[in-house]
């Protein structure tokens, strides 16, 4: 009785470690996988710049050893600020990869906007109804205030089959929105 009983803790621990191999392995793959993103300033293309600030006429990137963060003019007048959720908060979906959207932020601390240019979620990929509906949802954030648990917008249920990405997508826009006022 003594063996069989050992034969079975000892199976359970092969087992066991196993899947912590099988588990640290996939982890180290998705952290592997992670895109390398381009410079912010080839991110912020001319139409990203229209859709986040209509008036604005250029950009530069802050070098000021704040997050990463670009300044955004019409002439000489500053309106805000153009950023990204992966180099700001590495922000992660509901696949748990981070997503790379383009938010802006005035500089009365209200969002101008959100721009979604990478993201691996099971639910928009291929979708391209619910990649239409987060793309609008994301566009309704203009006008909100740059802080977490700001109203106003679309509720993230407007994405139907997408709601816990809409959720983080909004709410990394907000946070990172108020990290670059900072």
């Amino acid at each position: 009785m003594g063996d069989s009983k050992a034969k079975r803790e000892m199976g359970l621990r092969a087992i066991c470690i196993a899947i912590l191999g099988w588990v640290l392995s996939a982890s180290l793959v998705l952290a592997q996988a992670l895109p390398e993103m381009p410079p912010l300033s080839e991110r912020i293309t001319p139409q990203v710049l229209k859709a986040l600030f209509p008036e604005a006429d250029r950009f530069e990137v802050l070098q000021d050893g704040g997050p990463a963060a670009a300044g955004v003019y019409a002439g000489k007048d500053l309106l805000g600020y153009a950023f990204s959720t992966y180099d700001v908060l590495r922000a992660p979906g509901y696949s748990s990869t981070p997503f790379d959207a383009i938010g802006g932020v005035s500089i009365d601390g209200h969002v101008t906007g959100g721009v979604l240019l990478f993201h691996r979620e099971t639910y928009l990929m291929n979708d391209d109804r619910r990649t239409g509906l987060m793309v609008q949802f994301l566009g309704k954030l203009n006008g909100l205030e740059a802080k977490l648990g700001a109203l106003g917008g679309l509720e993230p249920g407007f994405v139907a089959g997408a709601t816990i990405s809409a959720r983080a997508m909004r709410n990394g826009i907000l946070e990172g929105a108020q990290i670059v006022l900072r």
